[in-house]
């Protein structure tokens, strides 16, 4: 299964403050990104703690969303609508029975 993500892969070249500022422009937009496409912003994210808590920092400050992937999301999401519907069609098959 392959990973959603916002698309915005460092390019060769592109230094690594334009990558992040793509990515939290599209933050803004969607509302979220995804721990890849902060992670594709720096060659060696591990050495990098301190500016990649500073960005979950501003995306919390801001309201954006950080998440794993985007297909998890959506899975978990009709997971949730299902329990849902099925909660309410067992509701209204008690009230019939009432």
């Amino acid at each position: 299964m392959t990973k959603a993500k916002l698309k915005v892969p460092k390019p060769a070249g592109k230094t690594k403050d334009k990558c992040l500022k793509a990515i939290i422009a599209k933050g803004k937009k969607t509302h979220f990104i995804t721990f890849d496409d902060i992670f594709n912003c720096f060659q060696e994210p591990e050495r990098h703690i301190s500016e990649i808590d500073d960005i979950f920092a501003y995306c919390l400050k801001k309201k954006i969303e950080i998440i794993e992937n985007l297909d998890e999301e959506k899975q978990q999401l009709k997971q949730s609508s299902k329990d849902i519907l099925k909660e309410i069609e067992e509701s209204q098959h008690l009230k019939k029975k009432s």
